[in-house]
């Protein structure tokens, strides 16, 4: 079995953003003869918007360190642990479970079916009657799990009818990350219109102060345009955002999450026009930064999770 030594989920342009998914390879590769398809859906989400992405691995096998790159829609297969190895890589703990309906009306606690199937790795198809009966017959389901890692508080969701893995699928809780881009202006700023719409839900900062009054942009629109000329400072700036799955790939109403589609995307543009008459675009590419929010779920039915910052200057504005 090989060694997982570094594991990146990276766009292919150099500075572009970039994935930790060691650990998660990690356990897949301590459960042994499983696929996974390099893809955001895999990992968790898109660390280069618009970018092309690959997957980097770096293992040791037979006392051999080799490295490998593997393309973005490819498919890994992860080879199957000896007979009789240690399959415990990630330390995790279930604390809660419920299956519950995605429009949030009924929910039934299954955090029994679950401590039943043991601490030894496992896979289980989440059915509607999983663990008992089905709370909310006809619509759509699934179960969502609270646990501990590291110290730290977790979220995991797994949509009806979908396998939930024991522990490798618990490598990354659910985060609704922040996205950061600084830019400097060159001289005196005459105008500035930020065009923004979303795949999901959009909320945007420009040097620490909201953008807009929009409660869930875009809203049943394509987009919106702001005038931030007053927000605008001289020198350094930066633009900040954070993207929720909203109506593109959480609940809307009868229709099952994902419905559209599974990963969040921004797309913004900020046209900036100086005092010469000259313009510069500020737009959303492989360049911005992504890093954890304290917003572990959000959703427009059941709302949303949050847990404390880890430390302070996680805002957009702190990372530099």
């Amino acid at each position: 079995m090989p060694e997982i030594l570094a594991a990146r989920y990276e766009g292919v342009t150099a500075g572009s953003g970039t994935l930790d998914v060691k650990a998660k390879l990690a356990a897949m590769v301590a459960e042994g003869g499983q696929s996974v398809r390099v893809a955001n859906e895999a990992f968790g989400g898109d660390p280069a918007f618009g970018i092309v992405k690959h997957l980097f691995v770096q293992y040791r096998r037979g006392g051999t360190t080799l490295e490998k790159i593997f393309a973005e829609n490819t498919s890994v297969v992860l080879p199957a642990d000896p007979p009789g190895a240690n399959k415990a890589v990630v330390n995790a703990s279930i604390t809660s479970a419920r299956l519950e309906a995605t429009d949030g009306s009924v929910s039934r606690d299954v955090t029994e079916a679950l401590r039943k199937l043991g601490t030894k790795p496992y896979s289980t198809t989440i059915g509607g009657d999983f663990g008992g009966s089905d709370p909310a017959v006809g619509k759509p389901k699934r179960l969502r799990i609270e646990f501990q890692r590291d110290g730290k508080s977790w979220v995991k969701y797994v949509a009806e009818n979908k396998t939930f893995n024991f522990p490798a699928d618990l490598a990354q809780g659910e985060t609704v990350p922040y996205l950061r881009k600084s830019f400097v202006l060159k001289m005196p700023v005459r105008s500035a219109m930020l065009y923004a719409t979303a795949l999901g839900l959009y909320e945007l900062q420009l040097n620490a102060s909201r953008v807009g009054d929009h409660i869930l942009a875009p809203e049943w629109t394509d987009s919106q345009a702001y005038d931030v000329t007053a927000q605008l400072a001289n020198g350094t700036n930066v633009l900040g955002a954070q993207v929720a799955n909203g109506w593109y790939s959480g609940n809307i109403g009868n229709f099952k999450i994902n419905y559209w589609g599974s990963s969040a995307a921004l797309l913004a543009r900020l046209e900036v026009t100086y005092q010469d008459g000259s313009t510069e675009r500020i737009v959303t590419d492989g360049s911005w930064k992504m890093a954890p929010s304290p917003l572990i779920a959000t959703d427009n039915f059941l709302g949303g999770i949050r847990r404390p910052p880890r430390s302070p200057g996680l805002e957009p504005t702190g990372l530099r």
